[in-house]
């Protein structure tokens, strides 16, 4: 091993462990922080737009009140309403921030709901200007989803890797696509992302199923698709079963997760057999 490469190696783990300290211990600290003195900010602010409303409706009711002051009333008023709006504009900002910084941070196993979870990774990802301007987004969210278990921040990371995955694959295109929707069954909940960008091919289908059957990405040349293994791997240990397919214009990504039963461990599947593929990855 060169200097170089030592160089290397050794600032990528000094900068692991320091995004691994940034999101497990500063991160947290930071958002309890930045809370406390935001929620007084937006309280006051409607509290500041009440009083002006208030003092306006009784200077109204006294003759003699020139239309200069009546006027700097009134753009008070205008201003305390706007200073509510930006106030809380910000507060939902920062509220989709830091549940998704705690989603991450969250490793306790529990039940979630999916398409809650869905609902707030989308609205996460609407800071990546690309995602904002250039896709044209629909969820089709089941509200009444069971919740399966498992840690949340395992599926934060898993399906926002899925849609960015979905994202990349319409990069250039001048407006993309992006349906998901979300339902169940008697056993499983099911997720289908749905895009318009360039089609995975059956050669990187197949190879990212053989990965997923040996469990080793090391198996096979992934390349590119290594985010797209992590992911449904990750799933995987849930029971998760999948499909990657085609619907009309759209690509679609299928993710079943069972309800029943699932106490975060791979199920075995019946009629999987080595050297051959799983019932569950339906390719292209």
């Amino acid at each position: 091993m060169t200097k170089n490469d030592q160089h290397s190696r050794i600032s990528a783990e000094i900068e692991k462990d320091f995004e691994s300290t940034v999101l497990q211990g500063l991160m947290p600290g930071l958002l309890h922080s930045f809370a406390n003195p935001l929620n007084g900010i937006l309280g006051r602010s409607r509290l500041l737009q009440e009083r002006v409303k208030k003092t306006i409706e009784a200077l109204n009711g006294h003759n003699g009140m020139g239309d200069t002051i009546l006027e700097g009333c009134n753009g008070i008023a205008r201003d305390a309403d706007l200073i509510v709006r930006e106030s809380e504009t910000f507060f939902d900002l920062f509220g989709k921030v830091s549940r998704k910084m705690y989603r991450l941070s969250d490793a306790t196993v529990q039940h979630v709901n999916l398409s809650e979870l869905i609902e707030a990774e989308v609205a996460f990802l609407e800071f990546y200007l690309d995602f904002r301007h250039t896709i044209d987004k629909r969820l089709l969210l089941n509200g009444n989803v069971p919740d399966v278990r498992g840690t949340y921040s395992c599926y934060s990371l898993s399906l926002f890797a899925l849609i960015r995955r979905s994202i990349d694959a319409m990069k250039g295109d001048d407006t993309g696509e992006l349906v998901i929707v979300t339902d169940y069954d008697d056993s499983y909940v099911s997720i289908d992302i749905k895009d318009t960008g360039k089609p995975l091919s059956k050669v990187r289908t197949k190879r990212l199923f053989e990965a997923l059957e040996k469990e080793n990405p090391a198996a096979c040349d992934l390349g590119k698709d290594r985010g797209f293994f992590n992911a449904l791997f990750l799933l995987k240990s849930y029971g998760g079963v999948f499909k990657v397919g085609c619907e009309e214009k759209f690509n679609v990504v299928s993710v079943s997760i069972p309800y029943k039963n699932n106490r975060g461990q791979s199920t075995k599947r019946q009629g999987t057999k080595r050297g051959h593929l799983p019932e569950s990855f339906t390719l292209l």
